[in-house]
């Protein structure tokens, strides 16, 4: 009787783990990615390279029937340039007409792939029912293009409120027409908790549309992911959660400047500024708090991978002690068999013996089969836990592709050795014999520095300047240095204000070097090449000129594609991208 007690009480050991593990879950932190599909009249379109111009028009959607529009699109040498002209799109009514949550109107370029790419904002004319003109690019060669309304003009993924499309050019007299693409119209996107209930209430007519947007964002930030759903404290803050929380700290700091600037100048470019660069960093925060870049996600999958593995473990020893317990059992009924068919006397008391121990083999065989039920049970426990890890590493797969796929729209990634490198869009940064940026190179310099800070905020990038095959080596080397130290400055000047202390000092000491050396000009005497030279040692870790010793097309004369910058991140190490996404090794379960 008394092993029989410590059966029962391995059994309830048994349940007591099976109930932990049934009630674990894991805990939900970004937003999930959905497939928005449209059903209303829309075209794909592929722009013939460098064929010249050609006209697109628009149509609004059920949802503003008499919107309408047109846009010249022209491809170019690595991109294409999307241009609207004052007044080319009519009947629009102001976006917070579909809903309390809506501020303005931001322009799209989707690929076949339902990868969306923000373009552009779509200013309304306060006077008009019309805009101000865009003129924009983008990397795509065959996109569709819509209108969305959204909370902001940084929004990372848009709204599923779309207002127009593109649409088919065949009605148009034109012989330069784009090739039609089949193929449904779709994109992917995490924002779509969005208020469609029109406000109750109207700002003051004084409000800037910039400042109402600027405190959309922050709200919309400090609502989302991590930041409405901390890491528990026995886990501790991952530094992905610092991050967005100190993202969303500077972002209402000049949120709060910016509404002490209105309430002394309701109309001030500098408020209207300070609310932008707001607006901006609450989307860098909110993108990093629903996991947009992955690695938020992808960490927490990795913890409740091991916890699910751990259970597992233990059911699984659990499970053998159980084995090894029915197995005694056995052993001592044999025993029981042996010595009654070995005892030849006191028939009496052997036949009453046999009469209990036979009650006892019956109530043994009752726990038996209950052992079997509870064994098969914690089977079948074991088969859901196998099927929650292959959903884990789904998820990781899925996210990691989504962060492959915006890192792929900002330039052509490679490996070099054990290096990343990523090469800049060469054709929209610098004109022939110029190491000035383009204006439209800027705001793809600006979507890197954004990506770069979530995800290697540590990583010391090196910057790479290239030439043509025009010229002399000496000027060349010194044109190759300007274009590296051109997008250094550039870049770090994005990034400066989002460091911490001790880095940001060092920073700023080297982006002074570094926008002297851009005041300098080819030098002319030793003095003056002395003087570049002490301080180009300073940024010798991060600014390299190559001349036109490694050109992409080895053909003397001006090349667009020559002209280029390239970011080299360092080896691979933990933290950084290639290590958050690799596979991990495959965990060997416990049979039953």
């Amino acid at each position: 009787m008394r092993k029989i007690g410590a059966l029962c009480l391995m059994v309830s050991l048994v349940l007591a783990g099976a109930a932990r593990a049934q009630t674990r879950r894991p805990r939900k932190i970004g937003g999930e990615i959905k497939r928005i599909a449209l059903r209303q009249p829309g075209a794909i379109l592929s722009f013939r390279h460098r064929a010249g111009a050609t006209e697109v028009t628009l149509r609004g959607t059920e949802r503003a029937p008499s919107a309408k529009g047109f846009c010249k699109v022209e491809s170019k040498a690595g991109y294409l340039e999307i241009d609207f002209n004052y007044g080319s799109i009519t009947g629009l009514v102001p976006a917070r007409n579909f809903g309390k949550d809506y501020h303005t109107f931001v322009l799209w370029a989707v690929s076949l792939d339902g990868g969306a790419q923000n373009i552009g904002e779509i200013l309304l004319d306060p006077a008009l029912p019309s805009f101000g003109g865009i003129n924009t690019t983008t990397s795509y060669q065959t996109f569709w293009l819509m209108i969305t309304a959204e909370p902001d003009f940084a929004v990372h993924d848009p709204s599923p409120m779309v207002i127009m499309l593109s649409q088919s050019q065949e009605n148009l007299g034109t012989t330069n027409r784009a090739i039609p693409v089949q193929g449904d119209l779709i994109f992917y996107t995490q924002y779509t908790n969005y208020a469609s209930a029109l406000a109750t209430t109207l700002p003051p007519r004084d409000t800037p549309n910039e400042l109402l947007q600027a405190r959309k964002a922050v709200e919309l930030a400090a609502a989302s992911g991590i930041l409405k759903d901390p890491t528990p404290v026995e886990e501790g803050p991952s530094a992905d959660e610092l991050r967005a929380r100190e993202a969303l700290t500077t972002a209402r700091d000049f949120l709060a400047q910016a509404e002490e600037e209105h309430s002394r100048s309701p109309q001030s470019k500098h408020g209207i500024g300070l609310a932008r660069t707001a607006t901006q960093i609450a989307e860098n925060a909110r993108a990093l708090a629903v996991g947009a870049v992955g690695e938020v996600v992808i960490r927490q999958l990795d913890r409740q991978l091991v916890a699910a593995e751990q259970d597992l473990a233990r059911a699984q020893q659990e499970n053998e002690q159980l084995k090894a317990a029915l197995a005694e059992r056995d052993t001592r009924l044999a025993q029981l068999r042996q010595q009654f068919a070995d005892s030849e006397a006191g028939v009496a008391r052997a036949q009453g013996e046999m009469q209990r121990l036979g009650g006892e083999l019956l109530q043994s065989r009752a726990e038996n089969e209950r052992l079997r039920a509870e064994l098969a049970s914690a089977q079948a426990q074991f088969a859901s836990l196998q099927q929650r890890i292959s959903g884990l590493r789904d998820d990781r797969e899925r996210i990691c592709g989504e962060l492959r796929r915006q890192l792929a729209s900002l330039g052509q990634l490679t490996h070099r050795g054990g290096r990343m490198a990523l090469t800049l869009a060469s054709d929209i940064l610098f004109d022939f014999d110029k190491h000035d940026l383009r204006p439209v190179a800027r705001e793809r310099l600006a979507k890197v520095a954004v990506l770069r800070q979530l995800l290697l905020p540590q990583a010391a990038v090196k910057y790479e300047g290239h030439t043509d095959l025009v010229g002399s080596a000496e000027y060349n080397q010194w044109l190759s240095e300007q274009r590296a130290l051109q997008v250094y400055s550039y870049q770090t000047q994005q990034q400066i204000e989002l460091m911490e202390e001790a880095r940001r000092e060092f920073a700023a000491q080297q982006l002074e070097a570094a926008n002297q050396l851009l005041l300098l000009d080819f030098p002319t005497s030793r003095r003056e090449a002395t003087k570049r030279s002490l301080l180009l040692a300073s940024l010798a870790d991060v600014v390299e000129g190559k001349s036109f010793r490694e050109p992409e097309i080895p053909a003397k004369g001006p090349q667009e594609k020559n002209r280029r910058v390239v970011l080299l991140f360092p080896e691979t190490g933990a933290g950084q991208l290639a290590s958050v996404c690799e596979q991990p090794a495959e965990s060997v379960l416990p049979q039953s």
